[in-house]
């Protein structure tokens, strides 16, 4: 028996190294790849790292993760995801739709979603080289890849399960759909673009200026707009906006009316208020300098300068480029996706960090561009600067414990951490119902605060907070002690303290 198990072994390593990838032998061109076969194993580290313990979850996650289990048990399908900033608009239901595919196969393992959002952050990597190779050379695509493998913020975000984790990826889908539209025109394409757009639209409602570049497409190509173009057009948007579409008939709001409205009057507001437009300006900015620095750099002003200038600087040749003698339709789509989104950031107000997905691919882009046109005797110099960059990156998010367990800025909440808070919780509270607090009653202005623990204590068999029973305090580290309560331990990031106002300790 021993011998058929490894010859069936054997059997099945040669058969995985007989796959052909570009028509080629996965072995040769393992061979023949070696550079690129090296940064997705890099992208791939980074990504998949001690996710056990030090995976990021916070209470957005945590509550998406909830939605999606409330849903398993029910045996229903939400049509839409989570409340947005805005209470009455919802994101799209795909993220939680793959939540729950999670569950049914692994159950309630918090691991197996980890790794599952990390995978597919690793496939945004391999399609963008896809992509790139395809639509414009190799060189541009494994600068690329390099640069999207040590992003800090794409690796944060493939080390969340959460609905902006599969942003990059559908980014890379879309630009690739409008891609194919623009070299040449059919229905079918022009309904397969109009469908990655809505995909992209599911995981996040302000990816939905992106819209813009379908008739962008259409202007520079001078397609014509017919009958059975509008048709199949609106076919592809009820389709895709289907949940939606069916929510609106439960009785529930009008989720595709609503967003219209709130986007039409978020332009309205700006243009006719000048006063409010220049306070949301500065605040943009300011978010655009922390956010988007973190793209470049671990929390590094010196980083996020650099990469900010040299953005502007691809920018200016990308711009001089076209004019001259004309850029790839990849790059000339990734330039108006980047000013479409910085513009309509700047319109609507401050984004936040969950805005900022698409950034990494569309700066990837455009900058991997900019490498791969300079000249061969500057080529060395630009390699050895991606290079340098690689290594700072590398050792930077090594040196934050992977945005965990750190005091630097730039800090997401482990799952580790968290399952130490929740031990705690229950050895303290002797498995009997217990509220968790926080001395700002935050859970109280935020109903999801606590749902990561909430999450895991179903995922680790243990009793979860309650609304009755001894209250405990749970504040950063760095807080002053709240008045009157009692230390109880201290963890990487958090500390616990009990209440002694409410119930008696003992």
């Amino acid at each position: 028996m021993q011998n058929i198990g490894l010859w069936y072994y054997t059997f099945n390593i040669y058969k995985f190294y007989s796959m052909t990838i570009h028509n080629k032998p996965l072995g040769e061109f393992i061979k023949e790849n070696s550079i690129l076969v090296l940064l997705v194993v890099l992208a791939a580290f980074l990504r998949i790292y001690q996710l056990n313990t030090h995976g990021i979850l916070f209470f957005d996650a945590g509550h998406d993760l909830l939605s999606a289990h409330q849903a398993v048990e029910s045996g229903s399908i939400p049509l839409v995801g989570i409340s947005s900033s805005r209470p009455w608009l919802h994101q799209g239901p795909v993220a939680i739709w793959i939540e729950m595919i999670v569950m049914v196969i692994f159950g309630t393992s918090t691991l197996a979603q980890h790794i599952t959002f990390a995978l597919i952050g690793m496939a945004a990597v391999i399609a963008l080289y896809e992509l790139i190779t395809i639509h414009y050379n190799k060189k541009a695509a494994y600068y690329a890849v390099a640069l999207l493998a040590v992003f800090p913020l794409a690796v944060a975000s493939s080390r969340m399960p959460y609905h902006t984790t599969p942003i990059p990826l559908a980014t890379v889908l879309y630009l690739w759909a409008l891609t194919s539209l623009w070299k040449k025109y059919s229905i079918k394409k022009v309904f397969l673009v109009i469908l990655a757009g809505i995909f992209l639209f599911q995981f996040e409602l302000c990816n939905a200026p992106l819209f813009i570049l379908i008739p962008y497409v259409f202007w520079r190509r001078k397609y014509k707009i017919t009958k059975k173009l509008l048709l199949w057009g609106t076919g592809a948007l009820i389709l895709g906006l289907l949940p939606q579409v069916i929510f609106s008939f439960t009785g529930q709001s009008n989720q595709i009316v609503e967003f219209t409205k709130w986007f039409v009057t978020q332009i309205l507001e700006r243009l006719q208020d000048t006063g409010q437009t220049t306070s949301k300006l500065t605040d943009t900015l300011r978010a655009f300098a922390v956010f988007g620095g973190r793209i470049f750099g671990v929390d590094s002003i010196i980083l996020s300068i650099v990469g900010g200038l040299t953005t502007i600087a691809a920018l200016f040749f990308t711009a001089l480029k076209w004019r001259r003698s004309g850029i790839p339709e990849i790059v000339e789509l990734a330039v108006c996706g980047f000013f479409v989104l910085a513009g309509a950031y700047l319109v609507a107000g401050p984004p936040s960090e969950a805005y900022f997905p698409p950034f990494f691919i569309l700066l990837a882009i455009i900058l991997s561009y900019f490498f791969a046109e300079q000249k061969p005797r500057i080529q060395p110099a630009v390699i050895v600067g991606v290079i340098i960059f690689m290594i700072i990156n590398t050792v930077a998010i090594f040196n934050a414990n992977f945005f965990v367990h750190t005091q630097n800025a730039f800090r997401y909440d482990s799952v580790g951490e968290q399952r130490a808070i929740l031990k705690t919780l229950n050895s303290r509270s002797r498995q009997q119902p217990y509220q968790l607090s926080t001395y700002e009653k935050n859970e109280v202005t935020f109903a999801a605060y606590f749902d990561h623990i909430k999450w895991l204590a179903i995922s680790d068999n243990l009793t979860p907070p309650s609304k009755n029973g001894r209250i405990f305090l749970l504040e950063d580290a760095e807080k002053n002690p709240p008045p009157g309560a009692l230390k109880l331990q201290t963890f990487p990031t958090k500390t616990l303290y009990w209440d002694t106002s409410t119930v008696e300790y003992r």
